[in-house]
């Protein structure tokens, strides 16, 4: 008789839903005469989500810098936020589900309108859906032959939504009359937990373009590095993590002292942090199952989880150049942002590309300002990286250099934190029940043909036998089957 015992678990899974195209429209009151849009650097940042049936209500904010030029030459810049909300449509979306939501920009358009500049800006709204799942599957059954397996699945024992502030002082290299346009990024080198407490470090990279005391355009990309420990309920040390941080914003407080050179000034970035502590847990399950006595029919379960393996990180240098006009005297940046554009797992290594776009700041002659787009390649030496990895790369600007000549030439650091993930599908049998009785077996001994290929239990099976007793009645029996083969087994006939 068929005596069945089920285990019960729960997996996670990590589903990368598809983007949006999100339009978000701000209308900024020039403060004076603008003559001439410079530059435009868009920050935005998801705040929050309520799901539905089918589709979420996303609401966020979009933290707008603008630096311009009025009539009589001088440089002023607008800092504005504006709120955006969008209804995100994704079949998956549930009213219990878990999404982390991300605005990416795309492109941004900003023109002059009656003394106001209009802003468009295009960005991508993408969702990674966390599904968790409670699975039921036969674990012990007694009265059948059955092949066990233990599965190992990824589970999400914690998870943090949180912010933190990075505070530091930096020194640039010439006094500041007045402060333009403060960027930051955010490069996360490594990521701890302990005891209910989340470790970061990293350094926050601080593009500052500022007049000069005296006068003249300048900028600087400073480095302010930090250790910050969060409150994280829940994390334990155990299993893997995967944080991302994202800047929200950056402000800079600045004490003009009389008589001082007034080159040094307090920075405070605040950061959006997502961490994830990703367990692996070992299930046992049967995979297949058969009787020698009654048909037998089983129904399957698929179990699907997302199990971590971490994170990684690189540092590295690249090169670039454009060309300007050679009466441009280039003195500042602004803008600086890397972008990976495409990261391929390969075996024990990651294949990167992206590009670094920004903005060259000239006086003289030539003056203006020079979008450019410089492409990167790189690849992360990792053992632990195999193809069949999916990759979410963030990519940081650490470093910035260029030289003016009949071109102009970058040189660059970039800082790139990888998360890697892999999900695991597995079969289970989910139960199983006894039908008719099987029709006796009409000899004591039945020669068959095994395919090449074939396992013993896929002999077993398909003779409705014991794997013992095959190989008792053919001990030379080496599985899989390099080629078919003759197999003699004995049956056992009752007797009345």
């Amino acid at each position: 008789m068929l005596e069945k015992t089920m285990g019960n678990f729960t997996s996670n899974r990590f589903v990368t839903l598809e983007k949006s195209q999100l339009i978000i429209n701000a209308l900024l009151a020039a403060k004076d005469d603008v003559k001439e849009i410079l530059s435009v650097d868009v920050e935005p940042q998801v705040n929050s989500f309520e799901p539905l049936n089918g589709e979420a209500l996303v609401s966020g904010r979009v933290n707008v810098k603008v630096l311009t030029k009025d009539g009589e030459g001088a440089l002023n810049s607008l800092n504005y936020n504006a709120d955006f909300s969008d209804r995100y449509k994704n079949e998956l979306i549930e009213p219990n589900s878990s999404i982390a939501f991300q605005a990416d920009v795309v492109d941004t358009n900003a023109t002059l309108e009656d003394g106001a500049i209009k802003i468009e800006i295009i960005a991508d709204l993408s969702g990674t859906l966390t599904e968790t799942a409670q699975n039921s599957c036969l674990s012990r059954a007694e009265g059948i032959f059955v092949k066990e397996d233990v599965i190992t699945v990824g589970r999400v024992a914690a998870s943090l939504n949180d912010s933190m502030t990075v505070s530091g002082e930096a020194e640039v290299k010439h006094g500041i009359e007045k402060v333009l346009l403060a960027q930051s990024d955010v490069c996360l080198m490594h990521a701890e937990a302990r005891d209910n407490v989340l470790t970061l470090e990293g350094d926050c990279a601080l593009n500052l373009t500022y007049i000069a005391t005296g006068g003249g355009l300048k900028s600087q990309l400073l480095k302010i590095p930090f250790r910050e420990e969060m409150n994280a309920e829940g994390f334990s040390g155990e299993g893997e993590l995967n944080v991302y941080c994202r800047v929200k914003n950056t402000r800079i407080h600045l004490d003009v002292l009389e008589d001082a050179e007034n080159n040094v000034f307090t920075a405070e970035i605040n950061i959006a942090v997502r961490a994830l502590n990703v367990v692996e847990e070992d299930a046992e399950v049967i995979c297949d199952a058969y009787s020698s006595t009654n048909e037998l029919e089983l129904s399957f379960c698929r179990v699907a989880s997302t199990v971590s393996y971490g994170m990684t990180t690189a540092s590295f240098n690249a090169a670039g150049e454009i060309s300007a006009p050679a009466d441009a005297d280039i003195t500042g940046f602004c803008g600086l942002k890397a972008t990976v554009t495409n990261a391929k797992p390969l075996d024990g290594r990651l294949a990167l590309e992206g590009v670094l776009t920004g903005t060259l700041l000239a006086s003289g002659g030539g003056d203006g300002a020079y979008p450019f787009a410089v492409p990167f390649v790189h690849t992360v030496e990792n053992e632990d990286i195999s193809e069949n990895l999916t990759v979410a790369a963030d990519a940081a600007v650490t470093e910035f250099e260029f030289r003016q000549g009949r071109n102009v030439t970058m040189n660059f650091g970039i800082c790139v934190s990888v998360n890697l993930y892999r999900t695991n599908e597995e079969s289970c049998v989910a139960d199983a029940s006894e039908r008719e009785e099987l029709a006796e077996t009409m000899g004591a001994i039945e020669v068959c043909i095994a395919k090449a290929g074939e396992t013993l239990w896929q002999i077993a099976k398909s003779l409705r036998m014991s794997k013992e007793d095959i190989l008792a009645a053919n001990p030379e029996l080496v599985t899989p089957l390099e080629k078919d083969e003759k197999l003699v087994v004995y049956h056992c006939i009752a007797k009345d």
